[in-house]
C-alpha cells in the first residue's frame, strides 16, 4: 500500500512538471549541467491544522539547501530543522533534522523572477525529549522516511542574490503520517562554477 502511494504521488508530480515544461518552453533558461551553484537559508513557518496539532505546535524551523542545474532541471540537497512544543502533556517535545535530496524544473520568468516547483525524498531524524534516568538515555530517537513537494518563487535584489518564497507540503511516514504544509521566506546567493568542477561532475 505504501509503495503504491508513493508510486503514485511521484507519477502524478512528473506530469505537472511535463505539464510545465511545455507551456513555459519560451522561458525556459538554457543552461549548463553544474553551472553554478544556489545556496540558500530560510525561515519556516507551519501553516496547515491536522489532527498532529492536537499534540504538538511548531516553533522553530530553518532550511539550508543548495541547488546547481542538471540537464533538463535542477537537483537540489538540503536540511530542514524543527521544533515542535507539546499540547498534551502525555508526549514529549520533539525537533527534526531532515536531510533531502530533490528534482525540479525551474523557469525563468519575466523582470528575471524565476519559479521552481519539484519534489524530495529524505530521511527525518526525530529527536524526542524525555527526562533522563538512572536507566534510559535522555533522548529517544526514531528515523523516517520524508517525501515532499515544494513551489518557489525568488526575486532578484542583486546580481548574485534572490529571495525565496516557497510553499512546501512534506509527509513524514511513522505510523500515523505526520503532513505539514509550510511557508517559507529566506535569501540565496549564487555563484559560478570552476571549469574543472563542472568536468569533474559530469
Amino acid at each position: 500500500m505504501f509503495l503504491k502511494k508513493l508510486l503514485f504521488v511521484i507519477t502524478l508530480y512528473i506530469l505537472i512538471l511535463v505539464f510545465f515544461q511545455c507551456t513555459c518552453l519560451l522561458y525556459a533558461d538554457r543552461i549548463q549541467a553544474f553551472s553554478s551553484i544556489n545556496a540558500g537559508l530560510q525561515y519556516k513557518l507551519n501553516t496547515n491544522r491536522n489532527s498532529f496539532h492536537d499534540f504538538w505546535k511548531h516553533d522553530i524551523g530553518i532550511k539550508g539547501f543548495i541547488e546547481t542545474p542538471f540537464y533538463f532541471g535542477c537537483i537540489q540537497a538540503g536540511i530542514q530543522m524543527d521544533s515542535f512544543l507539546r499540547i498534551n502533556y502525555k508526549v514529549y517535545d520533539f525537533q527534526t533534522v531532515n536531510l533531502y535530496v530533490g528534482w525540479g524544473k525551474k523557469w525563468l520568468l519575466p523582470y528575471n523572477f524565476k519559479c521552481f516547483t519539484g519534489f524530495n525524498i529524505g530521511n527525518a531524524l526525530m529527536i524526542f525529549d524525555e527526562e533522563k534516568n538512572q536507566y534510559e538515555d535522555q533522548y529517544n530517537i526514531e528515523q523516517e522516511l520524508r517525501t515532499g513537494i515544494e513551489l518557489y518563487f525568488s526575486i532578484p535584489i542583486q546580481k548574485k542574490m534572490d529571495i525565496y518564497l516557497t510553499e512546501s507540503y512534506s509527509v513524514i511516514y511513522t505510523y500515523h503520517r505526520i503532513r505539514l504544509n509550510f511557508i517559507s521566506v529566506g535569501i540565496s546567493y549564487s555563484f559560478t562554477t570552476p571549469k574543472w568542477f563542472r568536468e569533474f561532475m559530469k
